[in-house]
């Protein structure tokens, strides 16, 4: 478990973190087909990796410790403006704003960050604490030996002794607990602590504003975590346990989403459509495709791999592909044209596929192509020192997104498709059969880069930037073919590139053309979904079903999109057009699909 600033997260049972809370303009999302042994949160969030104990960050600081990738951590914690992280070799490594550290950063066998400062166990049972001591939080106890748990919070730091239980604390929070013994885990957050004691019985003590004290009641625990005013815990049947409340500042954004788990914490599926199938992933790894069976006698796109289950899954117009859950292999099924199905052997992290060619990072940071041969002999692709890159393919390019930011393509360069706009980057998008590539900057800007479009009154890689529109204040980014659109943090939608804008954009000035969390774009078509679950599409196709949604996919003459109640719906506006019956997913099989495109 780890409670962030107004977020939670925590780790699935097959590894992979789930994160909840925030704001619906900045949501914490941990990045994809990344298996965590151990997470932190504060301002943002940590983990560390199962494969080789790097340290990978999300959400508003995404900075690591400078030998991330070349050294092994054993545990780490996040604060406000720093995180610290424990080497297996027992030494310390911190980043972020602050990154002072004790004179001796050796021999340390915990950390625990706060505000502004952070204060580590070492293996002898010594504290040592850094940082600003403004109210004595960083000043020792007289009698520094026999820890064995520390905690830093807002402007605080407190510890208990190995023998005994019993807590100190000091700094701007001085209070202990009523029954001062047998603690042997602590946490701080705003003006309160929590500890537990065996068999798992969780206290929290001091400020009680907001009900950060309001512990379930005859409830054990095996692990929690304290965010600045909520506490999250994992009941010992396997449950989550939230409970304390928002900040009280009203300029807050959304925080009391903070303490409300999904109902399940299970790992995050997709849904894809094709131009004449759909499949999606559901809660049990187990991919359902549904629609044409035919293709050709000899190739079916709809079949999959009997008895396979996935961890991720990615639909192109003909065909798809599924990274195996064990082993991380990739299976492809559907059109075989241009060796489309023939994946390489390996373990691979993530994969994007477009109309002619699949891409995929390996686990050991290896990227590799398989398809039409257009774009897998024209040139290799880079050398990856990492599997923390988002990969994405267009037509005869891909490109990868690096974890620091850095944009890398290659391939065909025709019209600069292959030469990103210089910046750091937080997400990319291509269109499987488009030219060119959009991201944001981390200065929330978009950039765009390629094709330019043979209408030289709209072209696809301007972004507008105006005294009433600036280029500024985006989240997200979807792109088509032609044309492209962004998603602002107050929720409005921006579009430019070959459309005629008056059809193919939203409306600001309409209502519904407002509110918008994430976007999404296929085939002439943009689908916006809102806070409240609600759908708005534009451009070829404009009506959708009377019901809320949590994912949505635009392709070819068809949406299909996943309800609020897990089931899929596919439709279609072409007035000569229906919805053909292989489309309709059976009834047996429209159960527990989740997708992760707008969460």
């Amino acid at each position: 478990m780890a409670a962030g600033s107004d977020f939670s997260c925590a780790i699935t049972p097959d590894r992979a973190a789930r994160c909840w809370g925030g704001s619906a303009t900045s949501p914490i999302i941990p990045p994809a087909a990344t298996l965590f042994a151990t997470i932190s949160a504060g301002s943002h969030a940590c983990g560390i990796k199962t494969d080789g104990g790097a340290v990978v960050c999300w959400g508003s600081r995404t900075g690591t410790p400078a030998d991330s990738n070349n050294a092994s951590f054993a545990s780490l914690n996040v604060g406000h403006n720093h995180a610290c992280a424990v080497k297996t070799s027992g030494a310390l490594a911190c980043w972020g704003t602050r990154t002072d550290t004790p004179t001796d950063t050796a021999n340390f066998a915990a950390v625990s960050v706060g505000f502004d400062h952070a204060c580590g166990l070492k293996t002898d049972g010594s504290l040592a604490c850094w940082g600003d001591n403004t109210d004595q939080e960083t000043a020792l106890p007289t009698d520094n030996t026999g820890f064995g748990a520390v905690a830093a919070g807002k402007n605080f730091t407190s510890a208990a002794k190995t023998s005994g239980g019993a807590v100190s604390c000091w700094g701007a929070f001085t209070t202990l607990p009523a029954a001062n013994s047998g603690f042997t885990t602590l946490a701080g957050g705003v003006g309160h602590v929590c500890g537990s004691k065996a068999g798992g019985v969780v206290s929290c003590w001091g400020d009680d504003a907001n009900d950060k004290l309001a512990v379930p009641a005859d409830t054990t625990f095996s692990a929690f975590s304290v965010g600045d005013y909520h506490t999250c815990a994992r009941k010992t049947d396997g449950a989550v346990a939230c409970w304390g409340g928002p900040t009280p500042d009203p300029m807050a954004m959304e925080p009391a989403m903070a303490a409300t788990p999904p109902d399940e914490l299970v790992p995050v599926y997709n849904i894809g459509v094709g131009a004449d199938f759909a499949c999606a992933l559901n809660a049990n790894g187990k991919v359902i495709c549904w629609g044409n069976t035919a293709g050709t006698t000899e190739k079916p796109r709809t079949p999959v791999p009997a008895d396979t289950v996935f961890a991720a899954l990615v639909v192109a117009q003909t065909h798809a592909c599924g990274i195996e859950k064990a082993g991380r292999a990739v299976v492809c099924w559907g059109d075989s044209d241009d060796r489309k199905l023939e994946a390489p052997a390996g373990s691979f992290a993530s994969i994007a596929a477009s109309d002619f060619f699949t891409c995929g990072v390996k686990t050991d940071g290896g990227a590799a192509c398989w398809g039409q041969d257009a774009l897998v002999t024209l040139a290799p692709p880079p050398v990856l020192t990492t599997a923390e890159h988002t990969v994405a393919v267009g037509y005869n390019f891909a490109c990868v997104l690096k974890p620091h930011g850095a944009v890398i393509c290659w391939g065909d360069d025709d019209d600069g498709r292959t030469q990103p706009v210089e910046g750091s980057y937080t997400a990319i998008d291509i269109h499987g059969q488009g030219a060119f590539a959009c991201g944001v900057r981390r200065d929330t800007s978009i950039a765009c880069w390629g094709w330019d479009g043979d209408d030289t009154s709209n072209p696809h890689t301007t972004v507008p930037d105006t005294t009433a529109n600036p280029n500024t204040g985006y989240r997200a980014v979807a792109v088509d073919s032609g044309d492209a659109c962004g998603l602002k943090n107050d929720g409005i939608v921006v579009c430019w590139g070959g459309f005629t804008p008056t059809s193919h954009a939203p409306n600001p000035d309409q209502a519904t053309a407002k509110g918008f969390v994430a976007i999404s774009a296929g085939d002439g078509k943009y689908c916006g979904l809102k806070k409240d679950s609600g759908l708005f599409c534009w451009g070829d196709r404009k009506d959708v079903p009377d019901t809320a949604f949590i994912a949505v996919s635009p392709q070819g003459d068809f949406i299909c999109g996943v309800q609020t109640d897990n089931k899929v719906s596919c439709w279609t506006s072409l007035p000569d057009k229906e919805v053909p019956s292989a489309l309709v997913l059976p009834e047996n099989e429209n159960v527990d699909f989740i997708d992760a495109d707008f969460l």
